[in-house]
C-alpha cells in the first residue's frame, strides 16, 4: 500500500461523499462514449448496473483473491476510507481503463466489500 498523494485523498474523498446512486449515476454517464449526450439518470444508473455486473468477478478476483482484502482490512490504515479507495482504484485500475477509478473504488467500497469478498465477521 503506497501514501496516496493529496490529490488523491481529495479525489477519493468528493467521490465517498456521493450516495450510491450519484455515483452509479456519473459512472453510467461515463460510459457513454457519444460527446455532449447526458443520459437519463435511471439509464444511466442502469448502465453502472451492466457494466459492474460484467467485471464482478474480475474485481473479486483482484480485491479478495489477489489482495486478500478480508485479511488486509483489520489494517488501521485502511480504516481512513480514502486510503481504501486509493488502494482499491490501484488494484482495478487495469480493469477499468479509462474510467473514473476512484468513482468504481468508492461504489465497491459503498456496495460493501465484505459482502463481494465473503469475509467473516470477527
Amino acid at each position: 500500500m503506497r501514501e496516496p498523494s493529496t490529490l488523491e485523498h481529495n479525489e477519493a474523498d468528493f467521490y465517498l461523499s456521493q450516495d450510491i446512486d450519484t455515483l452509479m449515476i456519473m459512472l453510467g454517464r461515463s460510459l457513454t462514449k457519444e460527446s455532449g449526450a447526458e443520459l437519463a439518470p435511471e439509464t444511466a444508473k442502469r448502465k453502472a448496473q451492466t457494466w459492474l455486473g460484467s467485471f464482478e468477478n474480475e474485481f473479486r478476483r483482484r480485491i479478495c483473491d489477489d489482495w486478500g482484502y478480508c485479511e488486509k482490512r483489520k489494517n488501521n490504515r485502511l480504516d481512513k476510507t480514502s486510503i481504501l479507495a486509493v488502494s482499491i482504484g490501484d488494484i482495478i485500475l487495469s480493469a477499468v481503463g479509462q474510467l473514473p477509478v476512484l468513482n468504481v473504488a468508492s461504489i465497491l467500497i459503498k456496495m460493501g466489500l465484505e459482502e463481494l469478498c465473503g469475509c467473516r465477521k470477527d
